[in-house]
């Protein structure tokens, strides 16, 4: 309704400015009759006002609403504000079903502001004129009340115009004059064939079918959603028009369609037949898809320039000229519906290069030729060789992902850049080109990538799946391989060795199969490998990196480092290392592992960790280096020359003879322990001490290590090969420790500390000169101990064995059939309980103190005490003290006796409960004597009671 006044509005104010306008000079129009004169020139006035207003109107933005589809079509300048209305009932629907419903025989159609409903298909040779209308374009009311058209006496100018051809074909074969908009509404076909069509304003296909050839549609069209625009060329021709709207485009006929302007249309273009042509000025970005069908060709070759597809599909073929065809994909991210991949049964040929944008998706299912080849930004599909291009053209990864479908061998080059991916699927690839490019490149899927050429691959290589060397292949030196869960790379079927650039897995799965083939790690900077090794081939390490082995496997060649670091756990270095740079071997705190390999080469072996790493094969390696935890093993598996740092430890494990003549030095610790002997025979610096449990032999203090270093003897032997003197601290572990002195003599000037006791053994003297704090028990067991310095605990002295003291001793003297001798000086002890002999050496110069101040002596079975001197001479009745006593007693028949000089000399010995005194008198008779020691024996039997008591 609103529509209507609003259009009445402005017929009237028209009708008022034309009555109102000057007029031929007739007085009294409105007095009396009207006539005819007057009529007419009324009606020219009004018709000249209106075609100008409509030309003013119709200039600008036109803005069409066909009330019963509701759709808006807008042309030209859109900052209009003028809009004209197709209002229902204004002009009456023209309904046609036939050509005489047009008017009469060959009358040519003027449709303006008005719409041609068909009631049934038909085809006319009428011209058509769009724009101009015989309709009245007011309605006249009649004395009846009924309204009716008024005829027109010429055409006059109108509005666009409307075809519905309501489900109909409707073909116009004569000439059409689109002097404003014609709509192509309704299903079915609108078929325009003349090549004379003169199009001044750009039609819309609204619903529905337009179809014609290039001659009779050379204009801009619109082709609105769900419609679709037709080229049926029956002979070549050119569009240099162009093509808009949400619509499609079809092309039929066996001739050639060249469009040669920018298309804008959203739709999908469908070529069913003949060829379509893309001249140096189209393009087709816009078009949602193309679809060639078998038939069908679009033709490129004239394109210098890329050309960018949304998608490609069908069956049919594309001729590439020398530009690029770009495939741009769906928009799967804006809709979020992925479909699957865009499938493109047909052919690809022609000088140009096929590019696979980076969120396209693309099938290729057919055989391609184009020159150029392909290159895969996006995601490739393909199932064969010949879907990638012409023959050997390489295959262009950049940043893309080829996709195999199905296994098949490539007999093309891929060149790889950026992050690029080759993914198998479950399927066998075999490379039968070279690998080349640089950056990163993944080969997917759980299936086989086969390489049976030489690659030139500079990057990161990852791997799932299988990655496989057949023959020559190879991926290239400057490649480096990171293998994922249950990946392998196998180049056991190699004709030799190969390289790559560094070795990465975090999964102890991962697996390289060597077979008998070498693999060359030349690593710049890092690579770190956790999975298994196979194989009897060498494994060898080049460049200035480092390269880490921490995995398991069952290998048996030889590993050689020639540069860099190798850094590897025992079990991941096979069974032989040459090593002419640096291989660290790692055991974490807490643990301790086995190396049964032979280790050699020029370079420095390194023991990491703080756990115990045994070597237990030959080494002639250059160098050792124990950084953390303990190198264990023997001479000929330790190797020659060796440093340990602070916190660490060399352990000499042995169950034989062992004899060490090479070089440790360092802060740290050098241990010996087992069943066998160790002998030191080398230089020896290390200051972290040594600590023994065996039996270690030395022939100078200077091969336990630097002074600083203390000696710990943990239930171990000492034993001298010829006389020395220690001047470093001596600890005594629980079980005590051993000094064998093998027939030489020993000074201890250090400390010697600890829980535990000191056993000397062997022929030959140990001679303990400082002070000693430590609390065991000293037992000679064999040769002499000479005290000279303070101790405070107890001594025993088996049979054979000899106690030389002229020092302090803390703690009692027990001799189980050993000798006591005690030297002119002042020797205090605790108690002594005497079962061999005691011998007082007393000095030429004589008197003095107490030789022996002792808590208590006690004289056994067998005992006897013995003193005797060189060139002694007291004056009558002179004494000296031989022993001062809390008391003395003979717990069965003993004997002091004197040397043969001094009884000669009349000297004697004096007997009391507390002291043995040498007395410069004549010698008691024998009985006096034997009295004497009886007493004495009984007084110590009942000191023993009261002992036992």
């Amino acid at each position: 309704m609103t529509h209507r006044l609003f259009c009445l509005t402005r017929l009237a104010a028209a009708i008022a400015l034309a009555l109102g306008a000057s007029l031929p000079a007739t007085a009294g129009l409105y007095d009396g009759a009207a006539d005819a004169t007057a009529l007419e020139a009324a009606f020219a006035g009004w018709q000249t006002l209106k075609k100008e207003s409509d030309s003013l109107w119709w200039a600008g933005s036109i803005s069409i609403r066909m009330p019963d589809w509701g759709d808006w079509f807008n042309q030209g300048d859109s900052t209009s504000s003028f809009v004209i209305l197709f209002p229902q009932g204004w002009v009456a629907d023209w309904l046609a079903s036939a050509d005489a419903d047009l008017g009469a025989a060959g009358a040519p159609v003027y449709l303006g502001s008005q719409t041609l409903r068909l009631g049934a298909g038909f085809d006319t040779w009428r011209d058509f004129v769009i724009g101009y209308t015989l309709a009245s374009p007011f309605p006249r009311v009649e004395y009846d009340g009924q309204a009716s058209g008024q005829p027109a006496v010429e055409p006059v100018r109108a509005g666009g115009g409307v075809i519905d051809t309501a489900g109909h074909d409707f073909g116009i074969h004569g000439r059409i004059t689109a002097h404003e908009v014609l709509v192509k509404q309704g299903a079915g076909t609108l078929r325009v064939t003349n090549s004379g069509n003169v199009w001044l304003a750009a039609p819309v296909v609204a619903q529905g079918r337009l179809s014609g050839d290039a001659p009779s549609l050379d204009t801009d069209i619109h082709v609105g959603s769900g419609a679709q625009l037709e080229f049926v060329q029956a002979v070549d021709a050119i569009h240099a028009r162009s093509v808009s709207g949400d619509g499609d485009v079809v092309k039929r006929g066996a001739a050639t369609l060249t469009l040669d302007a920018p298309q804008s249309f959203a739709g999908t273009l469908r070529l069913e037949e003949g060829r379509l042509a893309l001249g140096a000025a189209a393009s087709l970005e816009s078009a949602r898809e193309v679809d060639v069908a078998a038939a069908a060709t679009l033709d490129l070759r004239a394109r210098t320039q890329p050309t960018r597809l949304r998608l490609l599909t069908g069956a049919g073929n594309v001729e590439l000229g020398d530009g690029d065809l770009w495939l741009r994909g769906a928009d799967r991210w804006m809709s979020g519906v992925d479909d699957g991949p865009d499938v493109f049964d047909g052919s690809l040929s022609g000088a140009g290069r096929l590019v696979i944008d980076a969120l396209a998706d693309v099938e290729l299912r057919g055989n391609n030729s184009q020159a150029r080849g392909t290159r895969v930004e996006g995601t490739l599909r393909a199932g064969r060789d010949t879907s990638l291009g012409a023959a050997q053209r390489a295959l262009e990864l950049r940043g893309g992902r080829l996709v195999a479908t199905r296994g098949f061998t490539l007999r093309r080059a891929i060149d790889s850049t950026g992050d690029s991916v080759i993914d198998t699927g479950a399927h066998g690839l075999v490379l039968d080109a070279a690998l080349s490019g640089s950056g990163s490149l993944l080969k997917a899927g759980s299936g086989s990538l086969m390489l049976t050429r030489a690659g030139r691959y500079e990057g990161n290589l990852h791997v799932a799946g299988t990655l496989a060397l057949r023959g020559a292949g190879s991926t290239g030196a400057g490649s480096r391989l990171l293998l994922g869960a249950g990946a392998r790379f196998d180049i056991s079927q190699a004709d030799g060795a190969r390289a790559v650039a560094g070795l990465d897995s975090m999964e102890s799965d991962s697996r390289v199969l060597l077979g008998g083939n070498a693999l060359h790690l030349d690593v710049a900077d890092h690579a770190y490998y956790g999975g298994r090794m196979d194989g009897s081939g060498d494994l060898v390490k080049t460049g200035a990196g480092t390269q880490w082995l921490y995995g398991a496997g069952d290998f048996s060649g030889t590993t050689r480092v020639r540069e860099g670091v190798l850094e590897a756990l025992p079990q991941s270095v096979g069974t032989r290392v040459v090593n002419d740079a640096v291989v660290r071997m790692h055991v974490g705190a807490g643990g301790a592992q086995a190396w049964s390999g032979e280790l050699s080469g020029s370079g420095r072996f390194v023991k990491t960790g703080g756990g115990l790493l045994w070597l237990r094969g030959g080494n002639t390696q250059a160098k050792v280096v124990v950084e953390g935890g303990a190198l264990a093993g023997r001479s000929a598996s330790l190797g020659g020359d060796i440093d340990v740092e602070h916190g660490a430890g060399v352990a000499f494990y042995i169950d034989g003879n062992d004899t060490h003549s090479g070089r440790i030095a360092g802060a740290g610790t050098l241990y010996s322990y087992g069943d066998g002997v160790l002998t030191l025979a080398g230089s020896y610096s290390h200051s972290g001490g040594t600590a023994v449990s065996n039996t270690l032999r030395i022939d100078s203090d200077a091969r336990l290590g630097a002074a600083e270093g203390a000696l710990l003897l943990a239930g171990g032997t000492l034993q001298a090969q010829a006389d020395m003197t220690l001047n470093r601290h001596v600890a005594l572990g629980v079980d005590g420790g051993r000094i064998d002195t093998d027939g030489h003599d020993i000074v201890l000037n250090g400390d010697v500390t600890g829980p535990g006791g000191l056993t000397k053994t062997g022929d030959g003297r140990l001679t303990l000169a400082g002070a000693y704090s430590y609390a065991g028990l000293t037992l000679v067991e064999a040769g002499e101990l000479s005290l000279t310095g303070v101790l405070d605990g107890s001594f025993e002295v088996m049979a054979g064995a000899r106690l030389t003291a002229s020092g302090v001793v803390g703690g009692d003297i027990i001799s189980s059939g050993g000798d006591i001798v005690i030297g002119s000086s002042g020797v205090r002890a605790g108690s002594i309980i005497l079962g061999g002999t005691m011998t007082f050496n007393i000095a030429a110069s004589g008197a003095g103190s107490a030789m022996l101040s002792a808590g208590s002596l006690s004289i056994g079975s067998g005992a006897a005490i013995r003193v005797q001197a060189d060139d002694l001479f007291l004056r009558p009745g002179g004494q000296i003290t031989l022993l001062a006593a809390g008391g003395i007693s003979v717990l069965d028949a003993g004997s002091i006796r004197l040397d043969d000089r001094l009884v000669a000399a009349g000297y004697s010995v004096s007997v009391s409960d507390a002291a043995l005194t040498l007395v410069a008198a004549p010698v008691p008779e024998p009985s006096q004597l034997a009295l004497l020691l009886a007493g004495l024996g009984l007084a110590g039997w009942r000191a023993r009671r009261r002992m036992a008591g």
